[in-house]
């Protein structure tokens, strides 16, 4: 076949456009800093940041999940640990005031006092995070305790509060006023009103030890919750861990494959603007006689 000027002008033309595509793609990584700058310039690697964005973005809310539980459940222990402390405050009221021959004074004193430490326990009782009452169940928008005199109410309910923190756990992050205070909510609360009455009026068969028995059996209860909040606490900071480790990993392994290498890019870059160039030199060696041609 006859190659003709206008042929060979073609073919030259059609090189340039090749080079000049592909110096323009090269800019355009350049300027993004990624290997595909738009989507269509790289299906296979779109599809992949993809991917790795959604898991991401779903690790963050298993993260904020995780940092929202776990504030929960540090309010919950320290509101556990005041109540302790409060009960220990009681038994050791109850002790004193039932092997020693006190005054009325002295027993209206101490009586008082325990009266004082229930209502801290109760004031304790609605404690919150983030407006949130951590010991009322579903209902934490409302005070889930309130007394009127030596009458005690419990406004909350046994809902189980549960966050998705992976993809394949889940955890219970409150603990209800029952499960502390007793069946009906208000128990504990009861028997620390007789446990008041029976010092003030000096009743020392009721601060026998069977009151002791029943406190400690609710500072046992107490313990026990606070040891099972401490292992999900630990869970919940391990599981977090594990996902800032997959965070960094995943961010590593998107860089690898979206980020250009720059030093390479540059080189390849400069590369192809000496194509570029040779190409329109040849280019004009093959045009300009061509158009003498058809000058003349």
């Amino acid at each position: 076949m006859r190659v003709t000027n206008r042929m060979l002008a073609i073919t030259v033309e059609r090189n340039m456009s090749a080079n000049l595509q592909r110096m323009s793609r090269l800019h355009d990584q350049l300027s993004s800093g990624k290997t595909a700058a738009r989507p269509s310039d790289g299906a296979v690697i779109a599809t992949r940041s993809m991917a790795v964005a959604a898991t991401l973005s779903r690790n963050q809310q298993f993260d904020k999940n995780i940092n929202d539980a776990l504030s929960w459940m540090q309010t919950t222990d320290l509101a556990l640990a005041d109540i302790t402390g409060a009960l220990h405050r009681i038994r050791e009221t109850v002790l004193y005031a039932a092997n020693d021959a006190h005054t009325i004074d002295e027993r209206t004193a101490l009586a008082e006092e325990v009266d004082q430490l229930i209502n801290f326990m109760l004031e304790t009782a609605n404690s919150e995070y983030n407006g949130r009452h951590v010991f009322a169940g579903f209902n934490t928008t409302k005070a889930p305790y309130s007394r009127d005199g030596d009458a005690f109410d419990f406004a909350g309910n046994n809902g189980r509060m549960v966050y998705e923190v992976s993809p394949f756990a889940k955890v219970d992050l409150n603990i209800t006023g029952p499960a502390i205070f007793g069946e009906n909510g208000t128990q504990l609360f009861e028997q620390l009103i007789e446990i008041r009455d029976a010092i003030l009026s000096g009743d020392t068969d009721t601060l026998s030890n069977s009151t002791l028995s029943k406190m400690d059996d609710s500072i046992s209860n107490i313990l026990a919750q606070r040891t099972s909040l401490g292992a999900k606490i630990n869970r919940l900071e391990a599981g977090q861990q594990r996902l800032q480790a997959e965070g960094y990993n995943l961010k590593d392994i998107r860089s690898k494959f979206e980020d250009i290498d720059y030093a390479q890019k540059i080189t390849e870059f400069k590369m192809q603007e000496n194509i570029y160039q040779a190409s329109l030199a040849t280019a004009a060696k093959i045009i300009s006689p061509t158009l003498l041609q058809f000058l003349r």
